[in-house]
């Protein structure tokens, strides 16, 4: 059931973002795997905030990454928005606008 009440979380992600969900996904699960294989999902959760919270800033037209006071996950935080900005140079990567990936992000 809990995995049901979570997916339900996405119902609402329009389709074509479908893509971009599956691979933002990819890179938390690689960041857990490789980067720091002790991050909890509250861990998890702050990155993705913090990242969500650099796209929006972004969006305002402000280039400006936040960050965390939490030294290990702040190195999570710049690896991850590194590979988002430049997403598109990247093989398999599906094509995004900054947008897209910021709605993303919120979701998650």
């Amino acid at each position: 059931m809990d995995d049901m009440r979570f997916l339900s979380n996405f119902a609402g992600l329009p389709r074509e973002r479908v893509p971009v969900l599956v691979f933002v996904h990819s890179l938390l699960i690689r960041a857990r795997r490789d980067l720091a294989a002790e991050l909890s999902d509250a861990d998890l959760a702050v990155v993705v905030s913090t990242l969500a919270r650099t796209f929006d800033t972004l969006s305002k037209g402000v280039v400006y990454e936040h960050q965390s006071e939490d030294l290990r996950l702040q190195a999570v935080i710049t690896r991850l928005g590194e590979t988002l900005a430049r997403r598109q140079e990247l093989p398999g990567a599906p094509p995004s606008s900054d947008a897209d990936v910021l709605a993303v992000l919120q979701t998650i």
